[in-house]
């Protein structure tokens, strides 16, 4: 026998509680703030995501999707190179020039969380070796056609992109500058000339 139909789009009631745990942080946001935002009861979020922290590990994997998709998607063409890794960081100083660039969920969940929250800690790390193996690739395929020098440490450069990237969010929400981010990025991808 089925239960009775949900009254609710989980997929919307996810989006709204990632959309508040990003802003807030996982401590700073009640259950109640998530019922609110949700616009579902108790019971539905029980029944549906399981408890806060399920809800929130949903929320995060989410996250990860959304920004894989709208961020670096470049990197996960076919064949990504120059060109792409180009392109994630322009899309980058672009959406913090115009004020969009937030702080990256995945990151403000490790600070928060702390290293003893493995669950928060695998999902950061798979995002971080996914982004890392992504930029090793384009440095790989950029290299073989000629579009840079042989890299003697692809992955090594791949980490320090990975890291650059990171921080630019940072270095946003500080304050800095469309031409001081901007310097930032010339400098990272001088070690592709």
């Amino acid at each position: 026998m089925r239960g009775r139909p949900k009254k609710f789009d989980p997929d919307c009631a996810l989006e709204r509680a990632m959309n508040l745990f990003w802003e807030r942080g996982y401590e700073g946001t009640s259950l109640g703030d998530l019922l609110s935002a949700m616009g579902i009861s108790r019971q539905s979020l029980y029944d549906t995501f399981g408890d806060k922290r399920n809800l929130y590990l949903a929320a995060l994997d989410r996250y990860r999707t959304q920004q894989r998709n709208a961020v670096v998607a470049e990197l996960f063409v076919e064949e990504p190179a120059l060109p792409e890794i180009r392109a994630v960081f322009d899309k980058v100083v672009a959406s913090a020039c115009c004020g969009s660039l937030k702080p990256c969920m995945l990151g403000k969940s490790a600070i928060e969380q702390g290293p003893g929250e493995t669950d928060v800690q695998a999902a950061l790390k798979d995002t971080l070796h996914e982004l890392e193996a992504r930029f090793e690739l384009a440095i790989r395929n950029a290299s073989r056609k000629g579009e840079l020098r042989e890299v003697s440490a692809p992955r090594a450069v791949a980490r320090h992109l990975v890291n650059t990237l990171q921080g630019l969010s940072v270095l946003a929400r500080g304050g800095a500058s469309g031409d001081e981010l901007r310097d930032v990025v010339q400098v990272s991808l001088s070690v592709l000339r």
